[in-house]
């Protein structure tokens, strides 16, 4: 009998040294990711149960970006719980360790896997009402990862300190990489008048410029077969570029798609006043007030001058003649935005900017 007390106290002391174990943090490879192939039921008995929004992060929903560090939470919950623990990595799509863990919480955690991963430790593992968290950093991978998924195993045990009687959960949370999407922001000034030469300044936002422009171009937004294009230009930065107008005489006028290369900036550029001597007498006659307005717009155009009311994507809003010194004109119920205003007289045509707030 004696011999069999040995053997059994033999047997016991492993088991004893692997609960003391992971009770100051999981072996390593257990988080139930496809590429660490198990998770706690390696070592405890029992059917993981797989549960949502265990793991959460501050990473923007548009996605992560490369180099950058974000925070990752944990968070298990299971009644009556007496220890918990658990271990989490990151993976890409080809179940690779992606990604750099840095411990935040020293007390409650630290590194495992040969860092590919974080743990608990024995200053972690003990419950608040039912509940743990723990959080750590996580620096992003390299652009072109991809996908990343972060998983993690919980072991919510019962304090026995053997392998039996814990309840063993799974969790993941996907999260994509922000791909920077090359566009115009604006440019300056945004319009110009028939005849005038100007420079204009055309901003963007993630394009790379320096390697190379081949086009700038102008098209006219209810008639792509309009168009006109700079004389000369000069890339300034990646993002900027400066270009020379010279806006012939005969322009039509109206609002332009501005395109970079195979970047569009939608309502771009307006073409407005016909420059000519004739023009210049019509548009000195002409007076728009308040300008920006939200309710009414005071029009004054000389007697029997047509006047039309034009928005961004060129449809006439409202057209009218010219029959007082002055002609209120409820823009009310007008989306927000910039109109073109264009009056034309005896063969003489005259354009203005009119923002509805």
């Amino acid at each position: 009998m004696k011999l069999i007390y040995n053997v059994l106290i033999m047997l016991s002391v492993p088991v004893a040294l692997i609960l003391m174990s992971n009770a100051g943090g999981s072996p390593g490879g257990r988080t139930g990711s496809p590429g660490d192939g198990t998770n706690c039921t390696a070592c405890h008995a029992g059917i993981a149960t797989p549960q949502t929004a265990w793991i959460s992060s501050d990473i923007p929903a548009q996605g992560y970006e490369a180099g950058e560090t974000y925070t990752i939470t944990a968070t298990g919950t299971h009644s009556g719980v007496q220890k918990f623990g658990f271990e989490l990595t990151a993976e890409d799509q080809a179940s690779d360790k992606v990604g750099t863990f840095t411990i935040t919480n020293s007390t409650r955690t630290k590194l495992a896997n040969a860092s590919q991963a974080v743990t608990h430790t024995s200053g972690g593992n003990t419950p608040t009402a039912n509940s743990a968290t723990w959080s750590m950093d996580w620096t992003a991978p390299d652009v072109g990862t991809g996908t990343v998924v972060f998983y993690a195993a919980f072991n919510a045990a019962n304090g026995n300190e053997e392998t039996s009687g814990d309840q063993i959960y799974t969790s993941l949370l996907t999260v994509e990489e922000y791909v920077a999407v090359p566009h115009l922001t604006d440019i300056t000034p945004e319009f110009g008048r028939q005849g005038q030469s100007l420079d204009v300044v055309i901003n963007a936002a993630d394009t790379d410029w320096m390697s190379g422009v081949t086009s700038i171009s102008f098209n006219l937004s209810d008639d792509p077969n309009v168009s006109f294009e700079p004389s000369s230009f000069t890339v300034n930065s990646n993002t900027q570029i400066t270009a020379s107008l010279d806006i012939t005489s005969d322009q039509e006028l109206g609002i332009y798609h501005l395109w970079v290369d195979n970047i569009e900036l939608q309502n771009a550029f307006s073409v407005e006043i016909v420059d000519g001597v004739n023009d210049n007498v019509l548009a000195s006659a002409i007076s728009l007030y308040p300008n920006p307005s939200t309710e009414r717009l005071f029009v004054g155009a000389p007697l029997g001058a047509e006047v039309s009311i034009i928005n961004l994507i060129g449809q006439q809003v409202k057209s009218f003649t010219s029959q007082a010194p002055e002609t209120t004109v409820d823009v009310s119920a007008f989306d927000a935005g910039i109109y073109i205003i264009r009056v034309h007289q005896y063969g003489e045509q005259a354009s203005f900017r009119f923002i509805k707030n």
